[in-house]
């Protein structure tokens, strides 16, 4: 393949152009707000990574005002036929949107499963590919791309909405295993007991894992993309006509400890929140 394009080159697009171009492939950028590059850069590029923001909206929906606008731009450069391979985490449907909307260009999701604090090598060393196109041809213009940049990784082939899905999904398990182990470090201390100690013995049970049981004193789970995509995906599926009552349950939750902690001054003098002896790192592993 001839160059690959990157369009938004903040942690996301960072870690993309990183991965593609330790693969040996040729990576031309274009991100408006940090002046590199110009949308004319990817006008021959046969597939182009759209990386751009999506802040979450006051009522919880994904903002893709960036999305629209970059694809815009890569509709009035790319040749008829180009892939636009979307990383951003975005509304269900929305690469079926955008394809309908620009339909000379033909539009995947390839969600991203990034470690904030480890973005390039979360990419390189990545559990799984989701590749969601709407054509086998298209899936495989991906995938002949993701498999030099992340060789060894499984890819899945799904479709765009089922893609997009999976990101969002993904998050609200790691939230809700987050906030279960906050309501059992609060059903342990009723006993007297150290979730710490018990967590240990939880995470050695491989259908379980260690992962994201830590609680802090902070409580909950914060940062950036747990809340953004429980939030995201609440409303989507009342949008689609779905009440989520569980997932509510779990942003509602977490609201409400992390709240508690605040106003108890995040623990009692001793660095334990409620009275709970805690590492002081919570790992939620936000993408």
């Amino acid at each position: 393949m001839s160059a690959v394009g990157v369009l938004g080159v903040g942690v996301v697009g960072g870690a993309v152009a990183a991965g593609l171009g330790r693969a040996g492939l040729e990576v031309r950028l274009y991100d408006r707000y940090r002046g590199l590059g110009r949308p004319e850069d990817l006008g021959d590029c046969p597939l182009v990574f759209l990386c751009v923001p999506t802040p979450p909206c006051a009522d919880g929906k994904a903002d893709l005002t960036e999305v629209l606008r970059a694809a815009g731009e890569l509709a009035r450069i790319l040749a008829p036929g180009s892939v636009v391979a979307v990383k951003s985490t975005v509304t269900p449907g929305t690469c079926d949107s955008l394809g309908r909307a620009f339909p000379h260009l033909r539009f995947a999701s390839v969600p991203e499963f990034l470690i904030a604090a480890r973005p390039e090598e979360s990419f390189v060393r990545a559990d799984r590919v989701v590749i969601g196109a709407p054509s086998s041809e298209v899936a495989e213009t991906v995938a002949r791309v993701m498999r030099r940049a992340v060789p060894g990784a499984p890819l899945l082939f799904l479709r765009p909405v089922e893609a997009e899905l999976v990101k969002l999904c993904s998050n609200a398990m790691l939230s809700a295993k987050v906030a279960l182990a906050n309501e059992l470090a609060q059903v342990c201390a009723a006993f007297g007991a150290e979730w710490a100690r018990v967590q240990a013995a939880v995470g050695l049970d491989r259908r379980i894992g260690p992962d994201h049981l830590t609680v802090t004193p902070a409580r909950g789970f914060g940062g950036f993309c747990l809340p953004k995509d429980l939030d995201a995906i609440v409303a989507a599926s009342r949008a689609a006509g779905y009440e989520p009552r569980v997932l509510e349950e779990i942003a509602s939750f977490n609201r409400r400890i992390r709240s508690l902690a605040r106003a108890v001054g995040n623990g009692d003098g001793n660095g334990n929140g409620s009275g709970l002896r805690q590492s002081a790192a919570l790992s939620t592993g936000e993408a």
